[in-house]
């Protein structure tokens, strides 16, 4: 019997997904995260206290307004990762340049939009905004600043892309490490000598600049047959990539929403210091769910590539494992975090912030389905089910920004974040997951059986270990919660190790890491 027409392809393209590029993507992806956490406990606080509550609060609602602008991107940024990918999975050289060529000069337009959108918003700033009238040029100028940065790096942001479809995130990951270690030490000098917002704004813009300009270098180095010339520009390839990015900027409108939305609305409804409480607890979730989607991002190249060369059977693997991995992975970090989000808040900052730790807590319990149904979302959408995931994603957060104006009122900071959980969790699990279910024929209860239910006994383990912990002495300082938290993770580990993992799962791991000592001669 002759094998069937994809199979070949699909082995062809495993043999092209090596064990080793997966792992140093996974390593310096991880590596660059734990670098941002380190960072953002030191600068934050140290920002809060040079610049003030206030001013902090008005800086978020620059990133905010920022954010917003990121809609102009209109879905195309991860077309980048599936176009490239796909046409990778199919060996067309062709294709990669006419995609990455279309997309380039697409961002340069969206570059130029958003400078006229920060301009405006900058102009009407006082009028769209209730600040304080001593606060409005330094928002203004401020914003002129970020805004103009991100504008700038719209169109080489695009090669971060391009590198990720050939298997190659860990080149931007280490601009970004290098970015990131920088940027905290002119801070930390640079602040003290020139306290205030458009000294924050400047070193940002700098830093934001550099590694992209970087990684754009790097990529058309290590992929030589890359254009930029207009001459391969092809409106029927940017109509093909529009059909899919639409539904994509749909699920950037509900990122935007789930993430920066509830500013606005805080802001309207109480105050400036509101914003600064709830954004230091959404801050934090934000750089816990950075560290814990890792392995999505990961996967997505892999999953666009084996889609393209129709391989259904490893497709299924990847989702299922990559699941797996990815709760064990976060699990022990998203639930540490939320024990220890008292001691985290009150020895991280001011009195100002206690009002952060019960936030924190429901914001990263949101953060843990999100983790569980990430790489759900990433085979929808590279299996051409985008359209469906972005309704559902938009409907899910249409649903958390009006409990978030019904529940403000009543219960301030607490209820807007009750509402982000609320809405998020129903819409995962009785859709999303569903209509998996109907792709494969595998049940909820399968899923979540094979997914989850291996992590919780290392959970409850490592829970008994808090709660012994604080029983003989409370956590009393930020070391102490780092210490508290890396014994949690080491504990859950050890367990999950002996009873998550099959024996062929134990061997795979280790032989990857093994790999990451040896150049792969094949």
């Amino acid at each position: 019997m002759g094998s069937e027409p994809g199979m070949n392809e699909g082995n062809e393209t495993g043999r092209r997904i090596r064990s080793r590029d997966v792992m140093m993507n996974a390593v310096t992806s991880y590596g660059g995260n734990v670098i941002d956490i380190a960072v953002f406990l030191v600068l934050l606080p140290f920002i809060i206290n040079t610049v003030g509550t206030q001013d902090y609060g008005l800086w978020s609602l620059v990133w905010a307004i920022v954010s917003v602008l990121a809609m102009m991107d209109l879905g195309f940024s991860q077309s980048v990762v599936k176009f490239v990918a796909d046409a990778r999975g199919r060996d067309d050289d062709d294709r990669q340049r006419t995609v990455v060529c279309t997309l380039f000069w697409v961002f340069v337009a969206q570059m130029a939009a958003i400078m006229v959108l920060v301009g405006l918003a900058a102009l009407f700033f006082e009028d769209i905004f209730n600040v304080p009238a001593d606060k409005v040029d330094t928002a203004r100028q401020v914003l002129l600043i970020v805004g103009g940065g991100f504008a700038v790096g719209v169109p080489f942001g695009m090669f971060r892309g391009v590198l990720t479809g050939h298997q190659k995130q860990w080149a931007p990951n280490i601009y970004k490490i290098l970015a990131t270690i920088t940027y905290s030490a002119l801070v930390l000098v640079l602040l003290r000598v020139w306290p205030g917002l458009r000294t924050l704004a400047f070193l940002n813009l700098t830093i934001t600049i550099g590694p992209l300009l970087a990684t754009a270098i790097h990529a058309r180095r290590a992929i030589p047959f890359l254009s930029l010339s207009p001459r391969y520009f092809d409106r029927s390839v940017l109509g093909e990539i529009w059909s899919h990015s639409f539904y994509f900027m749909l699920i950037n409108v509900s990122g935007l929403i789930y993430t920066r939305v509830d500013t606005f609305i805080i802001q309207a409804a109480l105050d400036l210091t509101a914003v600064a409480v709830y954004s230091l607890a959404m801050r934090v979730s934000d750089q816990v769910q950075n560290l814990t989607l890792h392995v999505a991002r990961i996967l997505t190249p892999v999953v666009a590539q084996l889609h393209g060369a129709n391989d259904e059977e490893r497709l299924l693997k990847v989702w299922l494992k990559g699941t797996k991995i990815a709760v064990a992975l976060a699990a022990p970090l998203v639930v540490g975090c939320m024990a220890l989000a008292r001691p985290l808040v009150v020895n991280w900052t001011n009195n100002d912030f206690l009002g952060s730790a019960p936030v924190l807590q429901i914001l990263l319990a949101a953060v843990f389905v999100n983790v569980v149904h990430s790489n759900s979302h990433i085979l929808l959408s590279m299996r051409g089910r985008q359209r469906f995931l972005a309704f559902v994603l938009l409907a899910a957060q249409a649903v958390n920004a009006g409990l978030s104006i019904l529940l403000v009122g009543r219960w301030g900071i607490l209820g807007v974040a009750a509402a982000t959980l609320a809405a998020n969790l129903p819409f995962q699990v009785l859709l999303v997951q569903l209509r998996l279910k109907k792709l494969y024929d595998l049940s909820l209860a399968a899923f979540y059986g094979r997914t989850v239910l291996p992590s919780l006994l290392p959970l409850a383990v490592m829970l008994a270990v808090f709660w012994g912990w604080e029983r003989v002495h409370a956590v009393s300082s930020l070391v102490e919660v780092g210490v508290v938290e890396a014994v949690g993770v080491l504990i859950f580990w050890a367990v999950f190790w002996k009873t998550g993992l099959d024996g062929d799962e134990r061997e795979q791991i280790a032989a990857q890491f093994r790999g990451l000592m040896h150049r792969d001669r094949k």
